[in-house]
């Protein structure tokens, strides 16, 4: 019984920390946010830029919802470094920037990918 104490909270904290990936991913309409960077991304390519920043808010809205579920695992630098990175690319689609905002993207695209890891 002693041993079930111990090894409970261990395992648990295991599953939490290791969950990063699963909880990345969308779990509603709001929080796709891989989905509303690529919007932006086409947005930007075409160079429709209030269509891409209207992606922008919506890239933006999603990363806040996310980063709630994964702040416990993830390194607080990542988080920080693209929230950054997202003001920056509103910077460059209200500049009309389309090298310095496809830039931020795929830096965006980067970062998500280790969120959580």
């Amino acid at each position: 019984m002693r041993w079930a104490l111990f090894l409970t909270p261990l395992v648990l904290f295991s599953l939490l920390m290791n969950a990063g990936p699963v909880l990345k991913r969308p779990m509603g309409i709001d929080d796709r946010f891989m989905a509303f960077l690529e919007e932006t991304e086409q947005a930007t390519l075409a160079e429709d830029w209030p269509a891409a920043a209207d992606a922008w808010r919506r890239t933006d809205r999603a990363m806040s919802l996310v980063i709630r579920r994964v702040q416990v695992m993830s390194e607080r630098d990542v988080a920080q470094d693209i929230f950054e990175d997202l003001a920056q690319l509103q910077g460059a689609i209200q500049a009309q920037d389309r090298s310095g905002a496809l830039t931020q993207i795929a830096v965006l695209k980067a970062l998500f990918k280790q969120l959580g890891q």
